[in-house]
Formats: structure tokens, C-alpha cells, sequence
């Protein structure tokens, strides 16, 4: 119920509302950050995403097959949100139980057990000035009441579609000097 009243989207956007997730990269940033193109990944008291374990229903999730600069870590985009029921953080560092990439915490995102029926959700970001334009689209289907009739299978299609964006897009980053901000 928090989830929803928050307004949040994605998995991503549920983890700015703890108070000790900070440091980790969003998609747009990682592209050139990192040199790792697309990841976003979860980061707790700033130890990065290498030291955040990230678990899914209390199952260690694959790293993202990719590695940056700054080692491995779980890509976000991998967890669709409308399958997520909460989501459990363990602030403190856990290594001693879980390993050395629980040092910053742990994060263990909980399915639902349960989903009968159909829901569909779109957006479209378009920009003021083009370019950077961004839409998704989440499809949740699910039949079967598990009290009644024994089961209940449910599935989540989340697609996301992102135009790129140059620094030459943009007259502000087109001139190699600023001279507004004292630049010769």
C-alpha cells in the first residue's frame, strides 16, 4: 500500500524513499559514468552496488552481465515493480552472513503471491527541446485464486524504450567556452 500511495514506478524510485540508499547509478548516469551502458543499480550508505547484496524473495539475483569500473552489481531493470509486493532492507552491513557484497546492507524484494486479472500501464516522456524521449509500457496478467482454486500464476511484461541524447543536442553544450561564467 505504501508502494502505491508513494507514486513511484519502478524499483529504482522505491529505493529514493529509504533513507540509506544513496551512491548508486540510474540509468541515464551510468551510460557514461560507468562505462557500463543502461544499468541501474541499488547502493546502501554509499558503498556502491558492489557491496549492496540485492535479493529477490530471499535468493541471491545474478549480477548484471556486464561489469563496469566499479565491479559488479544487480542491473534494477531486471525486477519489475508491478511484480513486487514490498521490499525488506537490511541497513546494517551484513557480511558476516551473507558474504562481502553485503557490506553496505541488503535489499530483498518480495513478489506477490497472489495476482488474478489484467492491468496495464503506459507513459511518454517527451522533452522540451527533443531528444531524450522515453516511454514503457507494463502488462500484468494473472488467473487462479489460491484458497479456492490451489494455484495462482501471474506474469509481468515491463518494456521500457529511451531515445539517446548527445552532449551536441543542446546549444548550452555546443560552445567551448562560457563566457557567462567568467570563461574566456
Amino acid at each position: 500500500e505504501e508502494i502505491e500511495r508513494s507514486g513511484v514506478q519502478t524499483v529504482e524510485e522505491v529505493l529514493t524513499l529509504v533513507s540509506a540508499s544513496f551512491g548508486g547509478l540510474a540509468e541515464a548516469i551510468s551510460t557514461s559514468f560507468s562505462g557500463v551502458s543502461g544499468q541501474s543499480a541499488a547502493s546502501l550508505r554509499g558503498l556502491g552496488g558492489a557491496r549492496t547484496l540485492v535479493m529477490l524473495n530471499g535468493r541471491r539475483i545474478d549480477n548484471y552481465a556486464f561489469r563496469g569500473r566499479f565491479g559488479g552489481s544487480v542491473d534494477l531493470h531486471a525486477i519489475p515493480l508491478a511484480a513486487i509486493e514490498r521490499v525488506e532492507v537490511l541497513k546494517d552491513g551484513a557480511s558476516a552472513i551473507y558474504g562481502s557484497d553485503a557490506i553496505g546492507g541488503v535489499i530483498n524484494f518480495v513478489t506477490r503471491r497472489e495476482f488474478a486479472g489484467v492491468d496495464a500501464f503506459g507513459s511518454f516522456t517527451k522533452t522540451e527541446d527533443g531528444g531524450a524521449n522515453s516511454g514503457r509500457g507494463t502488462l500484468t496478467g494473472g488467473t487462479g485464486r489460491l484458497e479456492s482454486d490451489g494455484f495462482n500464476a501471474f506474469g509481468v511484461l515491463d518494456v521500457r524504450k529511451a531515445e539517446r541524447l548527445r552532449g551536441s543536442d543542446r546549444s548550452f553544450s555546443q560552445m567551448p567556452t562560457r563566457a557567462e561564467f567568467g570563461a574566456p
